[in-house]
């Protein structure tokens, strides 16, 4: 059984007070919260949430006493004859929720990193901020930039130019800056590769998964904008520019020059072939895009089509 005991214990009231988001509480408010876990672990005291369809929930709840539930305003009706062993949070979105309540309650996520490790290999002409962290194997190149707060993990290479901004986590065995494969051939059927004279820029607060290759520009830098978060085994190709906000998949291939707007959700998998999407729009798991998509337009498959219109938090708002 794994628990994460709350630093402060609160009740259900003041929790919903403190969270401040669209809630209804059924059951008692009073009662008290020390602790969160996931369904399976959930014991009296604690905290779960629950995105069990209303025909399901009944079952999913059928063994928790003495505990409190975040579910869907559907799904808490449901459940509203087990209000008496338990405190349910009807809300419009549970695992948003609940998040929200872990960070609250227990903490943030903390980076198990600090310092700079004894075997990374730093250029003298590079620029770190005073507390940034790297990690054992990394290599920093000559004419880098890594602002405040930032930390990269064990076997990152970041190459010649590179900028990165501040509060930003590169994790293990990334590749930011390199080269990519911008090749044409000659007329004997040789490849040449286009020179990659430009950078690669990371904005502030951006997280990048492991194993993620990030190519540095040939004509323009590639960018990647503040706030946005890119999954393990990605790769950004030259030029791309990526908006603020963003969420980029694992596995999601960026082909040279694409441009994605603020706000996107480019799902696990998808391929976006030189071509833009718009401000806000979400691309579906293993999707291949090869025409421009309109911001706020949800597509899917291949070639990828519309499938939806997408609000403003990449969720499904119409067909």
């Amino acid at each position: 059984m794994t628990v994460f005991p709350a630093r402060n214990r609160s009740t259900v009231a003041a929790l919903v007070a403190d969270l401040a988001a669209p809630a209804e509480v059924l059951g008692d408010p009073a009662r008290t919260i020390d602790a969160l876990a996931s369904l399976a672990d959930l014991s009296a005291g604690g905290l779960a949430f629950c995105n069990a369809k209303p025909d399901d929930i009944a079952a999913r709840l059928a063994r928790v006493s003495g505990a409190t539930v975040v579910a869907s305003a559907a799904g808490a009706a449901a459940a509203r004859n087990l209000v008496e062993r338990m405190t349910l949070i009807a809300v419009p979105d549970p695992r948003r929720y609940f998040i929200r309540a872990f960070n609250l309650l227990v903490a943030p996520e903390v980076v198990r990193q600090t310092g700079i490790a004894p075997t990374a290999t730093i250029h003298p002409e590079a620029q770190l901020a005073h507390d940034v962290s790297i990690g054992p194997g990394a290599f920093v190149d000559r004419d880098v930039v890594v602002g405040p707060g930032s930390t990269i993990f064990g076997g990152v290479q970041i190459y010649e130019g590179t900028r990165i901004g501040r509060n930003v986590v590169i994790q293990a065995n990334c590749s930011i800056g390199s080269h990519g494969q911008s090749y044409e051939r000659d007329d004997d059927g040789h490849f040449i590769l286009m020179p990659h004279f430009s950078n690669v820029v990371v904005g502030d607060e951006v997280i990048v998964g492991a194993n993620t290759t990030i190519v540095r520009g040939t004509l323009q830098d590639t960018v990647i904008g503040a706030r946005t978060i890119v999954g393990n085994n990605a790769n950004i190709g030259h030029n791309v520019l990526v908006g603020d906000g963003c969420h980029v998949g694992a596995g999601v291939i960026l082909c040279g020059s694409s441009r994605i707007g603020d706000g996107c959700w480019l799902s696990i998998a998808a391929v976006i072939k030189s071509v833009t999407v718009g401000a806000g729009a979400m691309v579906g798991p293993g999707a291949i895009v090869t025409r421009p998509v309109d911001a706020g337009a949800m597509v899917n498959g291949f070639p990828a089509r519309v499938t939806a219109k997408v609000n403003k938090y990449n969720e499904v708002s119409g067909r």
